[in-house]
């Protein structure tokens, strides 16, 4: 895992400090991107997936975060944060 993290951590670096519009990000909002991204990450791989690079995420990992939070109760404004943060992260590595 701590290969994963350090590959995400590298992509963190060249991408998250750009907002989607090209403005430069805030602290802040860099800071939420990386912490939000390593949760999930993380979660995946202790959910039994053995993700090698952060760009092979694909459409089964988001499904089952997404089963996995329903599960957890979680709020429908944190799951919606959550997949936005995914679909900003597909758009840097070309997932989708």
């Amino acid at each position: 895992m701590n290969k994963l993290i350090a590959q995400l951590n590298i992509l963190l670096a060249d991408h998250a400090g750009t907002r989607v519009n090209g403005k430069v990000a805030s602290d802040r909002a860099t800071s939420a991107y990386g912490e939000a991204l390593r949760t999930i990450f993380k979660k995946l791989v202790s959910m039994g997936y053995k993700l090698e690079r952060p760009q092979n995420i694909s459409e089964k990992h988001i499904q089952a975060l997404c089963q996995e939070w329903y599960r957890l109760d979680r709020s429908p404004k944190t799951m919606q944060v959550n997949l936005s943060h995914l679909r900003i992260f597909a758009g840097w590595v070309g997932t989708w």
